[in-house]
């Protein structure tokens, strides 16, 4: 597992976490918050993150919100598959995350090495 957040990692675990691939096969990630936790989630992320990122959300009847993670977690360094533990669905996904996470990794591993060169 890598780097996590152990306070966005406690509120996932308690919440519904949920994984979907989208039309173009990325698998996106989406947590719902009770409105009672949103506080807590908030606080436990970068400050900056509201302010700089674009949001993707949904309010339901019940007042919980559904939140997109993927910004998050690339916003925050950290890598879906360490929070995978917390998807019901991440079995389905996992060998397509950690194939994603790999590429994503040897990309930014070649463009340092072309910056320093």
């Amino acid at each position: 597992m890598g780097e996590v957040n152990i306070e966005l990692y406690e509120i996932l675990k308690e919440s519904e976490c949920h994984l979907r691939e989208d039309l173009d096969g990325k698998v996106i990630a989406w947590a719902c918050i009770n409105h009672y936790s949103l506080k807590d989630f908030c606080e436990s992320l970068s400050c900056d993150y509201f302010d700089d990122s674009p949001l993707s959300c949904f309010l339901y009847y019940d007042g919980s919100i559904s939140i997109e993670l993927n910004g998050i977690m690339s916003y925050e360094g950290h890598k879906l598959s360490s929070y995978g533990k917390c998807f019901e669905e991440w079995d389905k996904y996992k060998d397509k995350v950690l194939k994603f996470e790999k590429v994503r990794d040897e990309n930014r591993r070649f463009t340092l090495s072309n910056m320093k060169g």
